[in-house]
């Protein structure tokens, strides 16, 4: 990443609009909101700019931006919400996150294109969602089953699939039944929620699992058992 060089504490938006179109980026404006809640300020930062046209994805250029700006902002700790707008002929795009979810957008970035994190879970939170509740055996209650599966880098047209499989019901299906299958075209870095609603209202006790597909190879496979009840 290019270094920096700014000087002192404060930088004005300007300051950080020049920095960026020294690196080559075009139609750049930066603009700082001023908020306060209940006594707390809550700042948001936007950056916008057209999109580089050697990007591969917007979630790559908006991270390659978000990762520049965190390291050349120091008041980024100030801001609560970091906001890149790419700018093009026939769409605009806006990319919003708070500079610790940036931090973390520009981490998986630099990994290699695949699937990342897999896990079953009782809910999600948020609309990047986040598992809440990761386990492996469920209730005989439960009604929605969710496998939150974390994609890196992956170009666009990726197609990731879940199945759900019943591998042994005790005699409720016959083993190894695919029980659903849900697909994604994705591409970039974000977690996917996959779920599982079963039409009866409740699985019947047993051992499943939910096999995770990439461009119809396996990819990972995540078992889990329901209780009796």
């Amino acid at each position: 990443m290019a270094a920096c060089g700014l000087p002192g504490a404060y930088v004005e938006s300007a300051m950080l609009s020049r920095q960026l179109g020294g690196q080559g980026y075009t139609g750049v404006g930066v603009t700082v909101t001023f908020n306060s809640v209940n006594g707390v300020r809550k700042d948001t930062l936007t950056v916008t700019l057209d999109r580089p046209p050697a990007a591969a994805t917007d979630e790559q250029a908006a991270g390659d931006v978000a990762a520049f700006t965190l390291e050349c902002f120091p008041r980024i700790d100030e801001v609560e919400k970091l906001v890149i707008v790419l700018k093009s002929a026939s769409v605009e795009r806006s990319f919003a996150r708070s500079p610790r979810d940036w931090r973390e957008h520009v981490f998986l970035m630099t990994q290699p294109p695949g699937i990342g994190n897999a896990v079953t879970a009782l809910s999600t939170f948020g609309d990047r969602y986040e598992p809440r509740g990761v386990v492996s055996d469920f209730a005989a209650d439960q009604p929605i089953f969710h496998a939150v599966i974390t994609i890196q880098n992956l170009p666009a047209g990726s197609v990731v699939k879940a199945l759900w499989v019943a591998v042994d019901a005790h005699g409720e299906t016959p083993p190894n039944t695919v029980l659903t299958a849900t697909e994604a075209r994705v591409e970039g870095s974000r977690n996917i929620d996959f779920t599982l609603e079963p039409t009866a209202g409740r699985l019947p006790r047993g051992m499943y699992r939910v096999d995770i597909l990439l461009d119809g190879q396996l990819s990972r496979t995540l078992p889990f058992t329901v209780a009796g009840g």
